[in-house]
C-alpha cells in the first residue's frame, strides 16, 4: 500500500544538492565529484531505505519488483543521455554527471 508521499521526502536533499552545486558551478566553474558521489550516494540509499520499508512494513514487493527496475532502467537511459551530451560537447564532463544522479 504505497501512498507516494514517503517517495517525495527525498526531494529535500536533492534540491539541496542542486543549488550547492550551481552555485559552486556559477562561482568557481566546478562541479565538484564529491557531489556527485554524495548524490549516487542519497539515491542508493534512498531506495534501499524505501525497499526494506515497503516489505517490512507494509508486505509490499511491488516496489522491488516493479519500482526498482524501473529506477535503473531510468537511470541508465539518463546516463546514455548524458553520455551521448558529453560526446558530441553539448555539455562538460561534470554537467553530465550531474544529470545522471
Amino acid at each position: 500500500m504505497r501512498s507516494g508521499l514517503l517517495e517525495y521526502a527525498v526531494f529535500a536533499p536533492v534540491i539541496y544538492l542542486g543549488i550547492v552545486t550551481s552555485i559552486e558551478d556559477m562561482r568557481f566553474g566546478k562541479i565538484y565529484n564529491r557531489h556527485i558521489i554524495a548524490g549516487l550516494a542519497l539515491g542508493l540509499i534512498w531506495y534501499a531505505m524505501l525497499a526494506v520499508f515497503y516489505v517490512s512494513a507494509a508486505g509490499d514487493f511491488e516496489f522491488v519488483t516493479a519500482g526498482l527496475p524501473r529506477v535503473a532502467a531510468t537511470t541508465l537511459i539518463a546516463l546514455l543521455i548524458s553520455a551521448g551530451m558529453w560526446y558530441f560537447d553539448v555539455w562538460s564532463g561534470a554537467d553530465a554527471k550531474l544529470y545522471t544522479v
